[in-house]
């Protein structure tokens, strides 16, 4: 008996790796909408298990140009100026297993392995680059991975006044047309968000807010009137924001969520009375290649 209890016999063991397959088949078919950062940046994949660290960039434009005559001997060169600097990648894991005891009474019935312990561990993966992107991940803070909400990179202001539920249509419309003015006139033009983060409390607000004496909530005012913003798709609630809405443009040219290693289940491994499968992933965090591409208001 303690054999047994040690060592699966051919047929558990047989059962188990067919029933494992088929539960990590599983894993990457199953979403999870309510982590929404795959669906706000561009996921950069180049990189391997391992990788230590990342070269990430920021491009400007660098030149002028001179009328020409007969007697010019020198022309202005344009080039583009990019800074380099090193970024950590850090890998993370996670784990989930079956004893013994559930492996052998699952095989000599035919009874499926559930696959809730997968999910779960596929969840704290998925999980946990949710939280890296957004930068409320307070480890990888202290380990140098900047998050969105804490890149040195991003200007953070408050707005004017009071928060939005003491303020009128209009001064709200004004907070949400100048932070996206500012990025514009602060990169002269370069910069033109198509995209506006708000706290769920504040999305509701615009949608149930109605103009004075007219028909028309706040959001679908917004939505004709505003230069960058030309559609409610392009207004996204996001339940990581608390008192602050964000003005991007998710341009891969312009910003990027490096994940190099994303989601890795390794082979089973015994340790003890149990079967254990770890899962691996990596980041190297928010990568903004374009100063100022991002812009933040608080106090909303």
């Amino acid at each position: 008996m303690s054999n047994k209890i040690q060592v699966m016999d051919a047929p558990t063991t047989a059962f188990f790796q067919r029933e494992l397959d088929v539960i990590l088949a599983k894993l990457y078919e199953v979403q999870y909408p309510e982590l929404q950062f795959r669906k706000l940046t561009p996921i950069e994949s180049a990189g391997f298990l391992g990788q230590h660290s990342i070269i990430a960039q920021s491009v400007s434009m660098i030149g002028s140009a001179a009328f020409v005559t007969g007697a010019t001997t020198k022309i202005p060169r344009s080039d583009v100026g990019v800074s380099e600097y090193s970024r950590p990648v850090l890998p993370f894991a996670t784990m989930f297993g079956f004893s013994i005891f559930e492996l052998e009474a699952a095989a000599r019935v035919g009874k499926p392995l559930s696959d809730m312990k997968a999910q779960s561990a596929r969840y704290a993966i998925e999980k946990k680059l949710n939280d890296v992107f957004w930068g409320v991940d307070d480890e990888a803070n202290d380990l140098g991975i900047y998050g969105l909400l804490t890149h040195p990179n991003v200007p953070s202001a408050a707005v004017a006044g009071a928060v939005w539920t003491s303020k009128t249509p209009d001064q709200i419309l004004f907070d949400i047309n100048d932070i996206f003015s500012d990025q514009n006139q602060d990169t002269n033009g370069v910069e033109m968000g198509t995209r506006l983060l708000l706290p769920i409390a504040q999305y509701n607000y615009l949608w149930n807010t109605r103009l004075t004496d007219t028909g028309t909530n706040l959001m679908s005012y917004l939505i004709g009137q505003n230069r960058f913003l030309k559609s409610a798709d392009q207004i996204i609630p996001c339940s990581e924001l608390t008192g602050k809405m964000i003005a991007y443009d998710p341009n891969p040219m312009k910003m990027m969520f490096h994940v190099p290693v994303d989601a890795m289940f390794l082979p089973s491994q015994r340790e003890g009375l149990s079967e254990n499968i770890f899962g691996v992933a990596s980041t190297g965090g928010v990568n903004l290649l374009r100063p100022k591409s991002v812009y933040i208001r608080t106090g909303i």
